[in-house]
């Protein structure tokens, strides 16, 4: 007789408070910078190995990613709590700064490098092509991180460096997240979008507010008649968050302070290392060809919907406006496709779309997705268990939410939100 799998529990969301979240962060961060003192206690570059040094480095961040994952990003994104949100925030600068600080540390760094070594010349069969990955990897993060610089100085300066660059970063992110900016139109200047979207728009007598949410940034874009009104919602979008302009250029300048500090000729060859890719050289040259195949292309496109804007217009056409593409985009398959994507759209329930889409998934994969009922963010966030099929080994894979709704406060995207651990041991 075969026992049932265990199977993790769900994530819990169940009376999660600011001072909640922080304290729960700063237990997991002790509790990480406590397993390398103990590393770093125990075992000399001689004796380390991969299994007394890399996989409990590498269990420990799976245990404590998926919950700080949940605490941080998802939170400060998509809770409907103003102040939840904001200590999600403040949680994910702590975590980050605290993964600089290990990254930085010279003695785990030895310990990592000596094994890295050894198994560079190692008769193949120590380690599965799998572990040489992620010993690779794993290597790799703590060279780029500056744990080899020898000068106090210079690590001060870096580490310095990177807290300003998760502080902007934080900031940006917090800006979108946070933006409750719209501009105010006429009724009148609005036709032509659907009015099951100009229902969801706030609105005092005959004006209406378009809020820069992506949903009312399509709908405007895609179907108001008025190119006037397109411009004018057009630059109004692309002009805000103001400040977000200044930290861009700040966080280039920071990014390019720290490859240099890594002995890196700039940003993009820092980043570039772990990739696929041989050199930035190789990148930029793929792309330069890939403009030039899609340069006649783009061209011909846009001559067509030049020729579908002058029959809106009396005057000759030169010219297609970037609020001009996404209207006549949308014309343009109306016309050569006969579809109306709104009309389209009510034969598509979201709950009956969503488990055909979950079907797709169990035939094309072997995944079965069964609902569960357990805390979530959001009361309108579902919630699954994810197995294989019985053909496939039925082994339970993970948790899954879909968030579906747009939502004020909430980056406007469609959320699906995997939670297990992803490292294969």
């Amino acid at each position: 007789m075969t026992s049932e799998p265990k199977v993790p529990a769900p994530p819990s969301f169940a009376n999660l408070t600011p001072d909640g979240v922080l304290a729960e962060t700063e237990n997991i961060l002790t509790s990480t910078s406590a397993l390398h003192d103990d590393l770093a206690a125990k075992f000399t570059p001689s004796t380390a190995t991969f299994n007394n040094i890399i996989r409990p480095i590498v269990d420990d961040t799976n245990r404590a990613a998926c919950r700080l994952r949940i605490l941080t990003t998802l939170l400060g994104q998509l809770s409907p709590d103003r102040e939840l949100r904001d200590a999600a925030r403040q949680a994910e600068t702590r975590g980050a700064a605290a993964q600089v600080k290990i990254l930085m540390r010279h003695d785990i760094a030895s310990l990592v490098g000596a094994i890295y070594e050894r198994e560079k010349t190692a008769p193949d069969g120590n380690l599965d092509g799998q572990d040489r990955h992620l010993l690779a990897r794993i290597h790799g993060e703590y060279l780029r991180s500056g744990s080899f610089l020898r000068s106090h100085k210079e690590r001060e300066e870096l580490q310095a460096t990177l807290d300003e660059i998760d502080r902007v970063r934080s900031a940006t992110q917090t800006a979108f997240t946070e933006d409750e900016g719209g501009i105010w139109f006429d009724r009148a200047d609005l036709a032509g979008v659907p009015e099951t979207m100009l229902a969801s728009m706030p609105q005092e007598g005959t004006q209406v507010q378009v809020t820069f949410r992506n949903t009312h940034v399509t709908a405007v874009m895609r179907h108001a008649v008025s190119s006037d009104t397109r411009r004018r919602f057009a630059v109004a979008d692309q002009n805000r968050l103001p400040d977000n302009v200044t930290r861009l250029a700040s966080l280039v300048a920071l990014r390019d302070e720290v490859a240099r500090l890594l002995r890196y000729e700039h940003h993009a060859a820092l980043k570039i290392v772990d990739k696929m890719a041989p050199s930035v050289d190789y990148v930029e040259a793929q792309l330069n060809d890939l403009h030039r195949r899609l340069k006649p292309l783009a061209k011909a496109e846009t001559d067509r919907l030049i020729q579908l804007k002058q029959r809106d217009c009396k005057e000759p056409v030169n010219e297609l406006y970037s609020w001009d593409r996404a209207y006549y985009l949308h014309k343009q398959t109306q016309s050569n496709f006969f579809v109306d994507h709104e009309l389209l759209a009510e034969y598509f329930e979201v709950n009956h779309t969503l488990q055909g889409m979950l079907d797709v998934f169990k035939e094309l994969f072997g995944i079965e997705f069964q609902p569960i009922v357990t805390s979530v963010w959001h009361e309108s966030v579902v919630a699954y268990e994810a197995w294989d099929t019985p053909s496939e080994g039925g082994e339970f894979l993970g948790h899954l939410y879909v968030d579906l709704f747009d939502r004020e406060a909430s980056l406007t995207r469609r959320n699906l939100v995997r939670h297990y651990s992803s490292t294969a041991k």
